[in-house]
């Protein structure tokens, strides 16, 4: 050991002798339990100076508390939900917490795991997107009693708290706007069938045009038959859903179930050959305003959510919970159409 170097891993005892404050009072401090701001600044930069990092399961074990949230969503991969992730981790990290990120590619049994990973964990709190038709998964975490937000999702229990955006108005919203452009056969590439999420974009889809008086074909509603479906980069699925859709539908414009759907079905439209429409002036609108994060070098309106960002309610609704401030809710935030076209 290098002369002046010290053997041991710094302890509050440490910074107490160097601030003159008592252990507890350290203690308070560094767990952000209320100190004058004058004490917290100088206990806190004495802690930085001597390389305190502190010991996660003490603590825990003391407070029952490891200041850990838990994110399970179905695909990182999505620039959508790595935006979300990536805000939650800003919020969170001001406010002390460390955020665990677990990535379960929108399989069921991977998501249990998932849940059982971060419970074991001894998580204080649970932020999850999960699969729709995960029933039994969201009931694993009820039973359990740790306070959990999904966002992004529906869930029609009561005793659930759900965070999600106004996807009737979305729909609405996405037809409206091709509609008011002159688009006189407008084609709705959907999500799977039996999403929730997909069902209320077609309601609000239909609303739009019942309101301009326009009949509307059904046979220009797509469902991807899966999410698994929208993640593929490479999927004879793909080929055939927009071959069918060259083929069959007299379209000039999309409303898409996401952007990363829109972005895709441009991909396979021009790797299919189609020529109809110029690719880069096909009216188009998806869902999530990635172009906000990801500006690209072609047009792409989408739908997103207007003030409340759905990555800030979440966890905020979620803090109210561990302190015991706030009962199961349904929180519907509104959302925009974010025109680029």
């Amino acid at each position: 050991m290098r002369k002046g170097i010290k053997s041991q891993t710094p302890t509050l005892r440490d910074i107490a002798q160097k601030t003159g404050y008592s252990i507890n009072t350290v203690s308070c401090a560094l767990r952000g339990v209320y100190c004058s701001e004058k004490v917290t600044k100088k206990i806190h930069a004495a802690a930085q100076e001597l390389g305190y990092i502190g010991n996660a399961i003490a603590s825990s074990m003391r407070s029952g508390a490891t200041r850990t949230i838990a994110v399970i969503l179905g695909d990182i991969a999505n620039p959508h939900y790595a935006r979300i992730v990536k805000s939650m981790v800003n919020y969170l990290s001001k406010r002390s917490y460390t955020l665990t990120i677990y990535n379960t590619e929108n399989n069921l049994e991977y998501e249990r795991n998932a849940i059982i990973s971060a419970l074991r964990n001894n998580v204080d709190g649970i932020l999850i997107c999960p699969i729709e038709t995960s029933k039994r998964n969201v009931e694993l975490l009820k039973c359990h009693h740790v306070p959990f937000v999904i966002f992004g999702r529906v869930d029609r229990d009561p005793e659930v708290t759900v965070v999600r955006l106004d996807d009737v108005k979305g729909g609405y919203l996405a037809a409206k706007h091709l509609i008011d452009r002159g688009c006189e056969n407008i084609v709705f590439i959907n999500g799977p069938e039996r999403l929730f999420t997909s069902q209320e974009r077609l309601l609000g889809f239909m609303q739009a045009f019942a309101k301009a008086g326009r009949t509307f074909d059904p046979k220009n509603i797509i469902y991807m038959p899966s999410i698994s479906t929208i993640m593929s980069q490479k999927s004879k699925t793909w080929d055939s859903i927009i071959g069918k859709l060259i083929e069959e539908v007299e379209f000039d414009g999309i409303v898409a179930f996401s952007d990363q759907v829109a972005l895709k079905a441009l991909y396979f439209m021009r790797k299919l050959g189609f020529d109809r429409i110029p690719i880069h002036e096909i009216p188009v609108v998806g869902f999530d305003n990635t172009m906000e994060s990801l500006p690209l070098p072609f047009q792409l309106s989408s739908v997103g959510h207007d003030k409340d960002d759905i990555a800030f309610i979440a966890p905020d609704i979620l803090f109210q919970m561990l302190q015991g401030e706030t009962f199961p809710q349904h929180r519907i935030l509104d959302v925009r159409l974010y025109s680029y076209n």
